[in-house]
């Protein structure tokens, strides 16, 4: 018994994939990345950034949104992409208050995460140094979302509704 549960065990971690980029070097394998897993998500995809500015990324989004795929956003900014986003009905848009912030997170359907050192902006990803990794490994996804736990308490919807 103990045999099959390390096998089983051992074959879950050889299954589990793991890509880290540097960009810009490799900007357009991590674009790559993200938009193939994101063409794969089936129920909701949440994206925490200071900035949202990546025409490929909206296009994906834009895809996600045809499929009824809930997409979250949590942004420290309201001057970008995002807002653009906000008139369709399964894009929730949030802002982070009172917080600095200066990296991106991305989950997919609580099976897949990236994490970047940077906005997702695409000229920032094309010109300044950063660090890329996504992973279906399930410790890091479960970082990912204390993560996103640990900032939930300091956002606000985009838009406030008034009844």
């Amino acid at each position: 018994m103990k045999i099959l549960l390390f096998t089983l065990l051992l074959l879950s971690f050889i299954q589990a994939k793991s890509i880290s980029l540097l960009l810009p070097h490799q900007y357009d394998a991590a674009v790559h990345q993200l938009n193939s897993h994101l063409m794969h998500a089936k129920s909701h995809v949440t994206l925490l950034t200071p900035h949202l500015q990546s025409h490929a990324l909206k296009k994906s989004l834009l895809a996600l949104i045809k499929k009824s795929i809930t997409v979250t956003l949590i942004t420290t900014s309201k001057h970008h992409m995002a807002t653009e986003l906000v008139q369709y009905e399964n894009i929730k848009f949030y802002l982070l208050k009172n917080r600095a912030l200066n990296f991106s997170l991305i989950i997919i359907d609580d099976k897949f995460t990236c994490k970047l050192s940077a906005a997702l902006d695409e000229k920032s990803m094309k010109s300044e140094l950063s660090f890329f990794e996504c992973s279906d490994v399930k410790y890091m996804i479960e970082d990912s979302k204390k993560i996103l736990r640990a900032v939930t308490p300091h956002i606000e919807p985009y838009l406030k509704e008034n009844f």
